[in-house]
């Protein structure tokens, strides 16, 4: 099932993005968030990150609520 997301600017559909970084302690983090294409405002939809640690691994994520419509 797909869900559209609407741009609260201008209405447009959004597209879903996916950027991700590795930071010089090894923790790595991914951000997945809504762009419009025509205005390009973003909605940050969820954020994950994974930190090594001695013998574990840890893992955080964060969803933000999508506004209705």
């Amino acid at each position: 099932m797909s869900t559209e997301v609407k741009c609260p600017r201008d209405g447009n559909t959004m597209i879903l993005v996916l950027e991700s970084e590795k930071l010089s302690d090894g923790t790595v983090k991914a951000y997945f968030s809504y762009r419009c294409p025509i205005c390009g405002f973003r909605l940050e939809a969820e954020r994950i990150e994974v930190t090594r640690g001695e013998g574990v691994l840890s893992v955080k994520r964060t969803v933000t609520p999508q506004p209705p419509g």
